[in-house]
Order: structure tokens, then C-alpha cells, then sequence
């Protein structure tokens, strides 16, 4: 009987692990990715947390904005400032280490050469790579723990079996035991 229930549990385990797996895939979307992003840029500034990220982000992988520069511009703007023709106002995190930058504030600037390619590409790449290595490790799981509940059941039905068989031997002896006297 406890061994029925282990291979439920297995089961239930195995039904949740499909429902991970199937999460994975669909939560990361193209356009959610976008959707985030393009809220995150809407944050910069006011929350500390996201300005943090978004600089590093930016600055690790070299990208500036979503799809490029241009994203920024609804959220920085030019301002009143006096820049010069092909300048943009990025954050500091946008701009070429060695490109002399004209500093507006501590987390703007201007520059003349933002890096040209945008976050999203890259982001959605390394999202897509782990929703797919987590996809994979889930039905590998899914694997075992279907296995598991199969050897589970098959244990159950064996001991059931067994037991069955035991008491057939039980009653021959009996019987013979009887019919001898």
C-alpha cells in the first residue's frame, strides 16, 4: 500500500516537473523579454536597483538600449542641453571607456559614439539558452522519476503477488496436512 503511494507521489513529482518544463518555454517570449525591457529603461533613474543592472548589463555585454541607442531617447531626452551635432545623451554605461565623455550628471552623459548594437539581442539569447538547459535537466528528471514510479508499481504488484502466492502455499499445506490424517 505505501508503495502505491511513493509511485503517486512519483507521479504528482513527474506532473509538475511537465509543467516546469513547458513554463520555461513559454514564459521567456520575445516580446515579454522586449516588454521588460523596454519597462526597465522606463525605471532608470527612479529605482536604484534597475539603474544598477541596466548599467552593468550595458557595460558587460557592450550593448546600449533595447534595440539600440535611439531607446533612450523618450527616457533621457536631450534636454536643454547644448550637445554637439551627432551626440547622444546615453547613461555612462552606453559610451566607449576611451571616448572622452562631456558629463550632464552622475549617470547621464554625452557621447559621440553610444556602442551601436542594443541589449535585446543578447539578452534574448542567454534567456533562451538557460530556458533551455532548464527544460532539458527538467525532462531528464521527468525521465527518472518516471522510471522510479514504474519500478514503484512494478514492486507494489510483485509484493502483491508474492503475497498471494504465499497464501496459496499456506492453504495447500493445510490441505494436505488435513486430507493426511
Amino acid at each position: 500500500m505505501l508503495i502505491n503511494l511513493f509511485g503517486l507521489c512519483l507521479l504528482l513529482v513527474l506532473i509538475l516537473d511537465i509543467s516546469l518544463a513547458i513554463t520555461a518555454q513559454a514564459s521567456f517570449s520575445k516580446e515579454k523579454i522586449f516588454d521588460t525591457m523596454n519597462g526597465a529603461l522606463a525605471k532608470y533613474g527612479n529605482d536604484h536597483y534597475v539603474t544598477q543592472e541596466l548599467n552593468h548589463l550595458q557595460s558587460e555585454i557592450n550593448c546600449c538600449g533595447v534595440k539600440n541607442h535611439t531607446y533612450w531617447e523618450k527616457h533621457l531626452g536631450n534636454g536643454n542641453y547644448h550637445i554637439e551635432r551627432d551626440a547622444k545623451v546615453v547613461p555612462n554605461s552606453c559610451c566607449h571607456h576611451q571616448e572622452t565623455k562631456d558629463v550632464r550628471n552622475d549617470t547621464h552623459l554625452v557621447c559621440q559614439k553610444p556602442f551601436e548594437n542594443g541589449c535585446f539581442d543578447e539578452v534574448h539569447s542567454r534567456v533562451s539558452k538557460c530556458s533551455t538547459w532548464i527544460t532539458i535537466g527538467v525532462t531528464i528528471e521527468a525521465f527518472f522519476q518516471a522510471m522510479g514510479m514504474v519500478c514503484a508499481f512494478l514492486l507494489a504488484k510483485m509484493l502483491r503477488w508474492n503475497k498471494s502466492l504465499r497464501l496459496v502455499y499456506r492453504s495447500n499445506l493445510l490441505n494436505e496436512f488435513n486430507t493426511s490424517e
